[in-house]
């Protein structure tokens, strides 16, 4: 069984090419790293108490190696342990290529609008990894993800041990 981690995929091209020294960002693949999610003890809501609650802690880290960046994001999503009681960890990475751009244009990319692209694919794997639990489904919200990062939540990490995607498949299929 394979996770996926040394398969190359070609980066689709940008259907309508950016003016000559506009940056053009490319989303390469998602990964997931790991991902566990832990059935815990239900916990009876004191009277009166209706409201529900989500908790998403998120660390955020990238890579930049050339016109290549990793965004790795880790979450742990906590719901209502009356309602939903599971501990559901996940560490996911998404690449991304940049053409005619500098690194730190990148780096706001990374940091700016990747998260953004890639939580949606958090918010399925959370859904699909508790569809068939004992307590149902824990469906997160679409949310603004800028409030749950901090600029003291990015971290620049040592690059992946593992191919990143290329950004020649995307530049040379114009």
């Amino acid at each position: 069984m394979t996770n996926g981690l040394n398969e190359q995929h070609a980066l689709e091209p940008v259907p309508s090419p950016a003016p000559v020294g506009q940056p053009q960002f490319h989303f390469g693949r998602f990964v997931v790293i790991r991902a566990s999610m832990q059935e815990l003890p239900q916990q009876i809501k004191p009277e009166g108490e209706a409201t529900s609650s989500l908790e998403i802690a998120v660390a955020a880290r990238i890579t930049v190696t050339g016109e290549v960046g990793t965004v790795m994001l880790d979450f742990v999503v906590t719901p209502d342990p009356a309602i939903t009681p599971y501990d559901i960890q996940l560490n996911v990475a998404a690449d991304f290529a940049m053409r005619n751009g500098t690194r730190e244009q990148f780096v706001v990319f990374l940091k700016n609008n990747a998260p953004a692209i890639v939580f949606p694919y958090v918010r399925h794997l959370v859904d699909q990894m508790t569809a068939d639990a004992r307590y149902g489904r824990v469906r997160i919200d679409p949310l603004n993800f800028h409030a749950l990062l901090s600029p003291n939540s990015w971290s620049e990490a040592p690059p992946l041990a593992r191919e990143p995607t290329s950004p020649e498949g995307a530049s040379d299929q114009q």
